[in-house]
């Protein structure tokens, strides 16, 4: 797949699902108007929003003809995402949370690069945004590959590494990549079933070593709200990378068994935090399909093979150590 550079200024689609949040919308769509690039399709969709979102995305459609504003019965993220993806028509897409914000390069810059490098996928740094305004660098376990030019083998190991996070709103993707992709509808944590499947998409992956995502750390997310559904679709995303790997890049099967251990201990902590809060059979059962997804990726990836920080958390697993283990990840954690 190759990027056409035939167009100096080819139309750039941003997509912004929108549902109750009425309070931050307004920032958004500042931001994504306000973009130094301007030959933009911005399609807002109110996904069954019950505040007054409709209203406010009908009426900055009204100030700028790039804007699209349609509405729609209430289908989740991943069904607002598709809608936007099915009637887009720009050469590239760019997903945007409509109560993140953007800065207002963040078109111009990584459209540049993947017109520069020949590139299908841009993917760039972010910050979280917290409530008081203030910004805030992610963390990864591992160094970001700035300016990295790569084929998808080499993205998937930095990936698999711990290098950047699979969030749909960290790219600008070529249109093409998204062939066959859409996002499942009804299911949480979408990013995790669908980003490596762009990546898997595109030849050429570039890095842009440019923080030009703003992510609002705020209550009410999916994150702030865990639940069994967040834990179970967080397990089956976990299997199916876990398929994609033995299938796709079995020489990377031990740095992609790292990653599953990885993202299965932050689900049995997400579990864990339902203890006393739902059915107990309920939770018996989530607690035994987390853990028995941690046992199954150890025995997969062997004790020589399992990096020092998952052989930590095996030992705190093992050893029915959970309460000290949350308390520890609660004080490690820079954004609680």
């Amino acid at each position: 797949m190759v990027v056409s550079t035939s167009s100096k200024t080819p139309l750039v689609s941003i997509i912004a699902p929108v549902y109750g949040v009425e309070d931050y919308l307004d920032a958004c769509v500042n931001s994504i108007v306000n973009q130094s690039y301007e030959h933009l399709e911005i399609i807002l969709i109110d996904d069954g929003s019950p505040d007054a979102c409709g209203e406010l995305c009908d009426r900055w459609a009204s100030r700028d003809s790039r804007i699209v504003s349609v509405h729609k019965e209430n289908g989740g993220l991943s069904d607002a995402r598709n809608y936007g993806l099915d009637r887009a028509h720009g050469e590239y897409i760019v997903c945007v949370d409509s109560d993140d914000v953007i800065e207002p390069t963040l078109v111009e810059r990584s459209l540049d690069a993947a017109l520069s490098h020949n590139a299908a996928l841009v993917l760039y740094r972010f910050l979280y945004l917290n409530n008081d305004g203030k910004t805030q660098e992610d963390n990864p376990i591992a160094p970001f590959p700035a300016g990295q030019l790569c084929d998808p083998e080499k993205a998937f190991a930095y990936f698999w590494k711990g290098c950047f996070q699979n969030f749909s709103w960290s790219m600008l993707a070529e249109r093409s990549c998204y062939e066959g992709v859409r996002f499942p509808k009804g299911r949480l944590m979408e990013d995790m079933a669908t980003t490596y499947r762009l990546i898997q998409n595109s030849a050429r992956i570039y890095f842009l070593d440019e923080p030009l995502y703003l992510y609002r750390v705020r209550e009410g997310s999916i994150l702030d709200h865990v639940n069994e559904h967040v834990c179970r679709d967080m397990l089956r995303s976990i299997q199916d990378m876990n398929y994609f790997a033995d299938a796709r890049y079995p020489a990377l099967k031990n740095l992609e068994r790292n990653w599953a251990l990885r993202t299965a201990f932050m689900d049995a902590t997400w579990a864990y935090g339902l203890k006393g809060k739902i059915d107990s059979k309920v939770y018996s059962q989530l607690w035994n399909s987390v853990t028995g997804q941690i046992k199954s990726d150890a025995r997969t990836l062997g004790w020589k093979q399992m990096d020092c920080r998952n052989k930590i958390k095996m030992i705190f697993i093992c050893a029915g150590l959970m309460p000290l283990f949350m308390r520890i990840s609660r004080a490690r954690s820079n954004r609680k």
